[in-house]
């Protein structure tokens, strides 16, 4: 995995910020883009059950 490009790149720039020569910011957008490449979903909401309705109250106990 940290073979990929996304990865190489944000390796890159977290080591020329590390040499005091580069912006910070820059190497973060790196670091996100490799954790979350675009146009992959993070959170898939049809796997998430909604809670709504199934909380049991004392009084219906």
């Amino acid at each position: 995995m940290q073979k990929t490009e996304p990865w190489q790149t944000a390796t890159q720039a977290l080591l020329v910020v590390v040499n005091g020569n580069g912006d910070p910011m820059l190497a973060q957008i790196g670091m996100m883009l490799a954790l979350y490449p675009p146009g992959e979903k993070v959170f898939d909401k049809s796997r998430k059950d909604p809670h709504w309705g199934k909380r049991k109250l004392k009084r219906d106990q």
